[in-house]
């Protein structure tokens, strides 16, 4: 990724993660013109910074792959999410933690092999 397209991208996510908190039921944000009028105004953001179009949901689910590459421990990334248990989180992510699981190996080899 350019350097100059990660700030949208970085605006993005702060945008999306300002309104986590703010749901339907709450009478927030959300409610004003609701979910269709959010999703009008992410996809505005998104051609603005001519970025491909994608849902609001595709954005949380980018965010939680990062944040448990970046060895972010599951139990906040679920908190995150607002999942009840992380059971659902490290089932739905289950594709990263393959990768996970690679690195850990190289790391214990890395670690056997400096204290050999």
């Amino acid at each position: 990724m350019k350097e100059s397209s990660i700030e949208p991208v970085a605006s993005l996510f702060a945008w999306a993660f300002a309104r986590v908190g703010d749901l339907p039921d709450q009478g927030s944000k959300w409610s004003i013109g609701g979910a269709p009028a959010v999703s009008k105004q992410f996809h505005s953001l998104l051609e603005s910074a001519n970025l491909p179009k994608i849902r609001i949901h595709d954005l949380r689910h980018t965010a939680a792959t990062l944040l448990l590459l970046q060895d972010v421990n599951p139990r906040t990334v679920m908190e995150l999410l607002g999942h009840s248990d992380v059971t659902m989180t490290l089932n739905t992510y289950s594709h990263v933690l393959a990768s996970l699981k690679e690195d850990a190996a190289r790391r214990m080899d890395t670690a056997l092999a400096t204290n050999s």
